[in-house]
C-alpha cells in the first residue's frame, strides 16, 4: 500500500539520519570549523571559513555598537556555518542552522550559543520570525551584512526581479531585526567595515561604493515596507532624507504622520520650505558674521542660534516632535525677514551672506525631514 512504501521510505531515512548523527557526534562542532577551508562561500572570493573568519570579527563589532555584550557571540559566529561540512547536513541541507544549534548544545556550548547558531539564519522571509534572542539576532545580523557587503563589492547588485543571490532577502532581515529591537546602527559604517574584510573589498573606493549602494538598497527596501504598513508616499520620501539608521527613519515617519495632522502645519511647512527653495543647487554656505548682518537677518540669526545648537542631538533622539516645535516657533521671524529684505540682491556680498544665512535654518530643517516631499494639498 502506499501507506506502507511511505513507511519504507521513512524509516530508511531515518536510519541515515541517526547514521550521519552517529559519525558526526565523534566531533565536537568546532572541530568542523577548518573543513569550511573546503567549501567555496562565492567564486573568486574565498571559503567558507574565510567568511566565518568575517562573521566573528564583524559580530564583535555589531555587539559593541547595539550593547549585546555576551562572549556566546563570537563563538556562535565562528561555529555558525560549521554544520555545513557535518554529513548529517551534507544529506539534509534544509536542518542546517537547526544541526548547527543541536549539536553545539552536545558539544558542550552555552545554552545562548546553541540559540544563536540554530537561529541566524532568520528571518528567512517576510513571515518567518526574528531569532528570538539578542545573541540570535547579533549573530543574524553578521551573516546577512556580510553576505550583502559581499555580493556589493562583487558587483553582484540584483537587477528587476532576479535577485540569484538573496540579497532583498538578506537586506529585509537586517531592516527587521534593527527595526523591531529598535537599535541604532550607523548602517554606511557596518557596510564599510564588513566590506573591507573580503579581499576584494581591500580599497576604499570600493569600500566607499559598498557602503553608498548598501544604504541606497536599503533605502529602497524601506520604501516597500513602509508603504505596505499603509504610511503615505510623500510621508516616506520626507522621512527618508539622509537614510542611514533604519530605526531613526521609523522614529521620523511615525513623528510625521502625527505632526500633518497639528493645526499649522500647512503655513509652518510653506514657510520652512520658502526657506529650502531658494537656496540655488549646490550652493556653498560661507560663515555667517553676526557683526555683518542688517537688522532682520540678526533677528533670524538669533532666534535660529539656540536651535542650531540643539538640533542635531534632539534629531539624534528621535525627538522631531520637540525640533517641529521649536521650528514652527521660527515661522513669524522667517515671513518678517522674506518681507523685509531681498535675498538675491544684486550685491554678491549680500546676496552671499543672506544666503547662507538660510542655508544654516534649512540644516537645521532637513534634520526634520526632507520638506520638499511633503504633499500639502
Amino acid at each position: 500500500s502506499v501507506v506502507a512504501g511511505n513507511e519504507r521510505v521513512l524509516k530508511a531515512r531515518l536510519a541515515d539520519a541517526r547514521f550521519f548523527h552517529e559519525a558526526d557526534r565523534k566531533k565536537r562542532l568546532e572541530e568542523f570549523v577548518p573543513a569550511l577551508a573546503g567549501v567555496v562561500w562565492q567564486a573568486g572570493a574565498g571559503s567558507m571559513f574565510d567568511k566565518a573568519k568575517r562573521m566573528q570579527a564583524l559580530a564583535a563589532w555589531l555587539a559593541a555598537k547595539l550593547g549585546v555584550r555576551n562572549p556566546a557571540i563570537l563563538t556562535a559566529a565562528l561555529q555558525a556555518k560549521a554544520d555545513l561540512v557535518t554529513a548529517m547536513v551534507g544529506e539534509f541541507p534544509t536542518l542546517q542552522g537547526t544541526v548547527g544549534g543541536l549539536y553545539a548544545a552536545a558539544s558542550g556550548e552555552s545554552e545562548d550559543t546553541a540559540r544563536a547558531i540554530a537561529e541566524h539564519y532568520r528571518p528567512t522571509g517576510p513571515k518567518d520570525e526574528v531569532p528570538g534572542t539578542l545573541e540570535g539576532c547579533v549573530v543574524a545580523l553578521a551573516d546577512k551584512i556580510d553576505h550583502l557587503a559581499g555580493h556589493l563589492v562583487l558587483e553582484h547588485a540584483p537587477s528587476g526581479t532576479a535577485d540569484p543571490y538573496a540579497l532583498r532577502r538578506a537586506g529585509l532581515g537586517i531592516i527587521r531585526i534593527l527595526a523591531e529591537h529598535g537599535w541604532r546602527l550607523p548602517l554606511r559604517q557596518a557596510f564599510v567595515r564588513a566590506a573591507e574584510r573580503h579581499e576584494a573589498g581591500k580599497d576604499e573606493k570600493v569600500q566607499s561604493r559598498v557602503g553608498a549602494q548598501a544604504v541606497g538598497f536599503l533605502r529602497g527596501r524601506m520604501e516597500i515596507i513602509f508603504a505596505e504598513q499603509g504610511f503615505q508616499p510623500d510621508e516616506i520620501v520626507a522621512a527618508l532624507v539622509a537614510f542611514d539608521d533604519v530605526t531613526l527613519a521609523g522614529a521620523r515617519l511615525r513623528a510625521l504622520a502625527v505632526l500633518k495632522g497639528r493645526p499649522g502645519f500647512r503655513e509652518t511647512v510653506l514657510a520652512l520650505s520658502r526657506v529650502t527653495n531658494i537656496l540655488p543647487k549646490g550652493f556653498e554656505a560661507t560663515p555667517v558674521d553676526p557683526d555683518a548682518l542688517d537688522a532682520a537677518e540678526r533677528t533670524l540669526h538669533e532666534l535660529h542660534l539656540p536651535l542650531s545648537r540643539d538640533a542635531e542631538a534632539l534629531a539624534a533622539a528621535g525627538g522631531f516632535e520637540a525640533l517641529y516645535d521649536r521650528l514652527a516657533a521660527l515661522r513669524p521671524a522667517i515671513d518678517a525677514f522674506f518681507a523685509a529684505v531681498m535675498v538675491n540682491d544684486p550685491d554678491a556680498a549680500v546676496r552671499q551672506r543672506r544666503l547662507s544665512l538660510l542655508a544654516e535654518i534649512a540644516k537645521t530643517i532637513r534634520l526634520l525631514a526632507d520638506i520638499k516631499a511633503l504633499a500639502l494639498g
